[in-house]
């Protein structure tokens, strides 16, 4: 895996690897790697949306997620959050633990969930990969999939469109 400079970085502390982290994280998983995209989710969800629903982070831990699945093979989680403009923002290191240490163990919980696949998200909002704040242009080739509270979730049209046909057939497109 490439590095990811300071999204990597903190991704490393936060996971356990720098001994006064380990304890707070809770990040509990069956390889470095897994860690690393766990405590990466987490750490959009906790960019994004700390102290809102648990619905809403899951969403972004969802969208993040989906984001990851259509970038090439061997990208991860900390691939996509770079590209988050609330996470760009962030002078490094920044140790979420240490700003909100309720909202980071949420955080992790909330990443850990999603990715488990043990959280419920209906569709369309099961398949957005974006998001950006309510009211935003909508993003090329994106469209609306669902708007929770402050936060507006986008989905490829093609993918909405299949959604829509087999709401309509009652199947398969």
């Amino acid at each position: 895996m490439k590095a990811h400079g300071a999204v990597f970085a903190l991704c490393l502390i936060c996971t356990g690897f720098d001994a006064p982290a380990q304890d707070i994280t809770t990040v509990e998983a069956g390889s470095e790697m897994e860690a690393i995209g766990t405590t990466c989710v987490a750490l959009a969800v906790f960019a994004v949306s700390r102290g809102q629903s648990y619905f809403k982070q899951a969403l972004v831990a969802r969208s993040v997620l989906n984001a990851q699945a259509g970038l090439p093979f061997g990208a991860d989680a900390c691939d996509v959050i770079a590209d988050i403009p609330q996470i760009r923002a962030w002078a490094f290191p920044r140790q979420p633990w240490v700003i909100d240490s309720s909202g980071w163990l949420k955080a992790v919980e909330v990443a850990q969930v999603v990715m488990s696949g043990d959280y419920y998200i209906p569709p369309p909002c099961l398949i957005a990969d974006s998001f950006a704040p309510s009211g935003s242009a909508v993003p090329a080739g994106k469209a609306l999939a669902c708007e929770v509270e402050n936060l507006a979730f986008y989905s490829p049209v093609d993918a909405l469109d299949a959604i829509a046909l087999r709401s309509t057939t009652g199947g398969e497109p």
